[in-house]
């Protein structure tokens, strides 16, 4: 069986995570090996359509339509077969069914991880930090929720690199065993439960400081070629895509300028409300390094994969894999707990340069 056929036919094991109707066969999840790259519908909302396209060209006929968080196999990433000046994104994922806009699929995969049934303590409060290692789980609610995010949709999600804290370990009336998590900054405080399979902890040792050594390091993002830049010791060192707020938009812009990093936390919850033209509310959000006081931070997007396009709302998103670096590189260290540090004083903080660019 070639890789084209054994993921269209383990699609269904891939996508089929809800909760209260996963039989635990499936939870073993022996049929998909590790190191399958899928996609996700990741942007709008829930029913939003995405249309597949015959070719890999914004002008090629729709063969057909996929909606926000299908699973779909991720065969290969491909190049516009006609640049199209109109259009920013000129890469397309190639799917079992046709092509269909990159910045609409978030690359994920589907790993089930070892339960850990005893909470460990390294600090204060017995807790673990997790991430979610499967496109998306499926939350239990015991409780009515307060936040907005719960509130409003109909099936309460986690997705694939969302970062959460988890302290407490318990089992459902089948015997599946769940973790329950929250956030533990900027949000309202509701405990929510995804199966243990499918988070994986994150060990102390990923939350090492990289490079602790060199004290002389400079991030420098670059608003017109949505980039980020690690500098030490005036050497280029690491090197990505971004997404930054828009540059003409006075309200969502990224800030130009010399600022210094006042804040860093495993993960954040993010919210706004509409007073600047757009709402939103977003959990679970990993490896956040805030650089100026009314909230503007480097971290991880899940929501998108939009990279190298201005998109945010004054925000630096990056991959997950990138925000995670720039968290680890940058002063100064985060204890696990509490995972969340105010910068006094600033002098010792790593800097971050908002260049508008050419």
């Amino acid at each position: 069986m070639n890789r084209r056929t054994f993921i269209k036919s383990s699609l269904g094991v891939a996508a089929g995570l809800y909760l209260n109707s996963l039989p635990k066969e499936v939870l073993a999840q022996a049929e998909i090996p590790k190191g399958v790259l899928l996609g996700r519908l990741c942007t709008g909302g829930e029913g939003s359509p995405f249309d597949i396209k015959a070719k890999p060209d914004i002008n090629s006929q729709t063969i057909g339509t996929y909606y926000h968080d299908d699973i779909v196999p991720w065969l290969r990433e491909v190049a516009a077969s006609r640049m199209n000046l109109s259009e920013f994104n000129q890469r397309w994922v190639e799917t079992d069914k046709g092509y269909i806009d990159s910045a609409n699929v978030q690359p994920v995969k589907n790993e089930f991880n070892p339960v850990i049934t005893q909470i460990p303590a390294y600090g204060a409060n017995p807790g673990m930090w997790v991430e979610i290692t499967v496109p998306y789980a499926d939350l239990v609610l015991t409780q009515s929720p307060s936040g907005y995010w719960l509130r409003t949709v109909n099936r309460p999600r986690v997705y694939y690199r969302q970062v959460f804290w988890c302290d407490q370990v318990s089992q459902d009336q089948e015997g599946r065993i769940l973790y329950r998590l929250s956030e533990r900054v900027g949000s309202l405080p509701d405990y929510y439960y995804a199966p243990a399979e499918m988070c994986r902890m994150i060990p102390p040792e990923e939350m090492t400081v990289l490079s602790p050594d060199v004290e002389d390091k400079k991030l420098v993002v670059n608003l017109m070629r949505q980039t980020i830049t690690a500098y030490e010791n005036g050497r280029e060192v690491y090197y990505c895509r971004v997404a930054t707020g828009p540059r003409l938009n006075e309200g969502w812009a990224t800030p130009p300028g010399d600022h210094p990093i006042w804040r860093k936390l495993v993960s954040l919850h993010m919210s706004a409300n509409a007073s600047k033209g757009e709402a939103f509310d977003t959990s679970g959000i990993g490896w956040t390094t805030l650089f100026t006081s009314d909230g503007v931070a480097i971290h991880s997007a899940f929501w998108h994969n939009e990279f190298g396009k201005a998109r945010s709302h004054g925000c630096v998103n990056c991959m997950p894999d990138d925000a995670k670096w720039i968290w680890r590189w940058t002063l100064p260290h985060v204890e696990y707990d509490p995972g969340d540090i105010v910068i006094q004083g600033m002098s010792s903080s790593t800097r971050v340069t908002v260049e508008v660019g050419e």
